[in-house]
């Protein structure tokens, strides 16, 4: 009997300790999903190092002398690059510069950092 008894004890004892270290208990995901979400801004600051995202309004209309005002004054990007389709450009990446990306008749389809 006493056998017995050691035997349970010890495998409810085994299996507890499972439970207790294993990867589902809740402050682990808390922990992930801060992390994640730490690792996520970090992403989108390098992202918009040229002001990219300030600029997401501007996005259908035409480049005109105006609008190309507005993109210096609320980017702040150092550098800029007008992208039109065919155009042939460098490949190096400047993550201070802000890709300005145009269709055919002039108009501007996206902004980037690059």
């Amino acid at each position: 009997m006493r056998r017995s008894l050691i035997g349970v004890l010890a495998v409810t004892g085994l299996l507890g300790g499972c439970s207790l270290w294993g990867s589902n208990s809740s402050d682990d995901s808390a922990g992930d999903k801060t992390q994640l979400a730490v690792q996520q801004d970090g992403d989108n600051a390098a992202q918009d190092s040229c002001g990219a995202r300030r600029l997401d309004n501007l996005v259908g209309q035409a480049l005109t002398q105006s609008v190309k005002q507005r993109i210096v004054d609320e980017s702040q990007a150092q550098q800029y690059r007008m992208l039109r389709p065919g155009m042939m450009q460098t490949m190096d990446h400047n993550a201070q510069r802000l890709n300005i990306t145009l269709d055919e008749r002039g108009t501007i389809t996206k902004f980037a950092c690059g």
